[in-house]
């Protein structure tokens, strides 16, 4: 008897050991998960961001009335770079 308990015992410790491994895999795949996800938003958001500062600084670039003008059209191409 004391042996069949002590067999029981090792193998809940060691489904219970399994159970842990497999939801700390689990964690670790969903935070790798959200991880990408962030990190595709956020490239999303600057690509478009760069791509309408883009768009306006050519818009400028066909006024041309004067100097000050294409120096802040510079600036505007800098600061979307």
């Amino acid at each position: 008897m004391i042996f069949t308990t002590t067999a029981r015992k090792r193998e809940r410790n060691a489904r219970a050991r399994e159970r842990r491994a497999l939801y700390a895999v689990s964690d670790r795949i969903d935070e790798y998960r959200f991880e990408v996800n962030l990190n595709t938003d956020r490239m999303m958001h600057y690509v478009i961001f760069n791509s309408a500062i883009i768009t306006v600084a050519s818009g400028l670039l066909k006024i041309e009335t004067g100097s000050w003008l294409n120096l802040f059209v510079a600036l505007v191409f800098a600061i979307s770079v």
